[in-house]
């Protein structure tokens, strides 16, 4: 990916605002921005790449722009402070590792949109309560880690899939 880690590792940066005009982002681009706290996204990005925000630990809550359809493979991942309230409603693929080890940890409820058809491996560390799509098509081990009391997992009727490959891992 020739536009990928652009800014990767880049200690001085603390605040950006990604404009309405900016379609694409490469792969890795913010990762590892240690003091990145905040972040503007007026962009109408439809994916947020994979490793967008890895590691960006202090990185503050912000909401996606409701034109993204897929959250990459570790776009969050490490990011211990940010959350989202909403996912964008819609969303149809949330990659490997896209939440492990982020805010979302200390959510109460996640409520993914019935447009997510695909939730990669491990996307999530610890959530309380995840309410799955009915439109989900693939799910795998999608929650790693060691969750704060019990976990609960709302199926929806009608929901067609194997639900031996959806394991929680502790």
């Amino acid at each position: 990916d020739r536009y990928g880690c652009a800014f990767k590792g880049c200690r001085s940066l603390q605040r950006i605002r990604l404009p309405k005009s900016l379609k694409y982002i490469g792969d890795e681009a913010f990762a590892e921005c240690d003091n990145l706290i905040e972040v503007t996204m007026d962009a109408e990005l439809a994916r947020i790449n994979n490793g967008l925000f890895k590691d960006c630990h202090h990185l503050l809550p912000f909401d996606l722009p409701v034109s993204v359809k897929e959250i990459g493979a570790y776009a969050f991942y490490g990011c211990r402070e940010w959350y989202t309230e909403v996912l964008p409603p819609n969303l149809q693929q949330i990659g490997a590792f896209a939440f492990a080890y982020s805010g979302m940890d200390y959510k109460e409820r996640l409520m993914i949109p019935d447009s997510v058809r695909s939730i990669g491996k491990y996307a999530f560390t610890s959530v309380a309560r995840l309410r799955l799509p009915r439109s989900l098509s693939v799910v795998e081990r999608c929650i790693d880690g060691e969750p704060s009391g019990n976990v609960t997992i709302e199926i929806p009727e009608g929901l067609n899939i194997n639900l031996h490959r959806l394991r929680i891992y502790q």
